[in-house]
């Protein structure tokens, strides 16, 4: 019984921001911020007395009435959510891990899982040893010629179709007891390499 992957992979974050009711000059002031966040490396602080991250106090380009405590509140939202996500995942990975021990443990699904192979493989013997027998292989030459059949017919019908096409203008022709059969053409296109 193989192993399942139960835990997604929630490494990446896509966020959304709606920001159709700021203002321009407050939008503005929080895409500089994030562009002078994302340009920083992450473990590199911008001095030996600040952390790497950027704070609300530095974003660059501040407008006048741009609200540093609404921005502080938003930041610490974010980073909690965030924080809470990798929480999650670790929590995630431990009862998914917990949920596949108790499959992999147990003894009768085992057993079963067991018997479930020896029976596909036994089915898939059988088979085997039915398709070598005469009758059976009779049985594929009989279709084998039929398909050939086929194919021949198909052939020389396209052409006749093509022939009543350019004769009537329709694509439809009636047989013996007045039944209309209708026909279309399809196009089929092959690339070929050129010799060298």
């Amino acid at each position: 019984m193989g192993n399942e992957a139960l835990a997604p992979d929630v490494d990446t974050y896509t966020i959304t921001m709606d920001d159709t009711n700021q203002p321009p000059d407050q939008k503005q002031a929080i895409a500089a911020f994030t562009k002078d966040a994302s340009s920083r490396p992450a473990n590199q602080a911008s001095d030996q007395n600040q952390p790497a991250a950027v704070s609300a106090t530095d974003a660059p380009h501040q407008p006048a009435n741009f609200d540093i405590q609404a921005f502080e509140a938003t930041r610490q939202i974010a980073v909690r959510q965030v924080q809470r996500l990798q929480e999650l995942k670790k929590e995630f990975k431990i009862f998914s891990g917990q949920l596949q021990d108790l499959l992999e443990n147990d003894q009768e699904l085992t057993e079963a899982d067991a018997a479930a192979e020896e029976s596909t493989q036994k089915v898939k013997l059988r088979k085997a040893e039915i398709m070598e027998t005469t009758e059976a292989k009779n049985i594929k030459l009989k279709i084998s010629d039929l398909k050939e059949e086929r194919l021949d017919i198909e052939d020389s019908l396209t052409g006749h179709l093509l022939d009543l096409y350019q004769t009537t203008g329709v694509m439809e022709f009636e047989d013996q007891g007045g039944e209309i059969w209708e026909y279309e053409f399809k196009s089929k296109i092959k690339t070929h390499k050129k010799a060298d």
